[in-house]
C-alpha cells in the first residue's frame, strides 16, 4: 500500500505543476456527504463501524487533460466526527472525466490524511463474575505523525478511489457516488496470559451524494 500511496502524491505534485500556464481552467466547490459501514474483527468480536463524512472540496477542471489522462485535481477537508479530534482529514485526488448523456461519468485516485474517527478504535471486555478475565480490541492503525500532536504516529494517510456520476444544469449541479477507502486495522483478543494479534487490509465502502457549482 506504501507504494500505492506514494505513486498518487507524485501524480498530485505531477497534476500542480501542470497547472500553472492553464489560465481557462474550470474551478468548482463541491459539498458531499458520505455514509459508510464495514464489520470489522475476530470471530469472538466484528462490531458494526457505521460512520458518516462530510466533505468540502475546490476542484480544478484543466481545459485539457494533462500527463495523457488527467482531467484536473482537487483538495479539501473531511469530517467525519463533531470534535477537532475525532475524524479530521485533508484530502487531495486527481479524476478524469468521462463527458456522456446525460451525466458525466468520473473516476478519481487520492489520499486522505489527519486524525482518525473514535469510532475506529472498540474493545469488548470478557467477564467472570464481577472480574475482567479478558478482552478483544479492534483498531484502526496509525502510520503518519500529526503536527503538535506528541504520539510518534497520530494519524493516518491512507489511499481513496471513487466513481461519480454528474448532472451538470447550467453553473450548478448535483452528483451521487461510490468510493472505497483501504485501511489497516490489528485485532487483539487477550486472557491476560494470551495474546493473539493480526494485522489485516480493509476497504472500507462508501455511497454519498453532493452538489456543487462552477465559476
Amino acid at each position: 500500500m506504501r507504494n500505492i500511496l506514494m505513486l498518487i502524491i507524485l501524480l498530485i505534485l505531477s497534476a500542480l505543476l501542470a497547472v500553472a500556464p492553464d489560465a481557462s481552467a474550470q474551478i468548482r466547490l463541491t459539498a458531499n456527504a458520505d455514509v459508510s459501514q464495514v464489520w470489522v474483527g475476530t470471530d469472538d468480536f466484528q462490531p458494526e463501524l457505521r460512520w458518516y463524512n462530510f466533505k468540502l472540496e475546490v476542484e480544478h477542471e484543466f481545459e485539457k487533460e494533462k500527463l495523457w489522462f488527467l482531467s484536473g485535481f482537487a483538495g479539501g477537508v473531511n469530517k467525519e466526527g463533531k470534535s477537532l479530534y475525532n475524524g479530521t482529514y485533508v484530502t487531495g485526488r486527481l479524476f478524469r472525466t468521462f463527458e456522456t448523456e446525460p451525466v458525466s461519468v468520473i473516476f478519481s485516485g487520492g489520499v486522505i490524511y489527519g486524525l482518525i474517527g473514535w469510532q475506529f478504535d472498540r474493545t469488548q471486555l470478557e467477564f467472570q463474575g464481577n472480574d475482567v478475565i479478558g478482552y478483544d480490541n479492534v483498531s484502526m492503525k496509525r502510520n503518519m505523525p500529526i503536527p503538535y500532536m506528541e504520539a510518534e504516529k497520530a494519524g493516518v494517510l491512507q489511499p481513496v478511489f471513487d466513481v461519480r456520476l454528474r448532472k451538470y444544469l447550467d453553473w450548478f449541479f448535483v452528483e451521487t457516488k461510490a468510493g472505497v477507502r483501504f485501511a489497516r486495522f490489528s485485532t487483539v483478543s487477550s486472557d491476560y496470559k494470551n495474546s493473539r494479534y493480526n494485522e489485516s487490509l480493509v476497504a472500507l465502502p462508501s455511497l454519498g451524494i453532493g452538489l456543487g457549482v462552477s465559476f
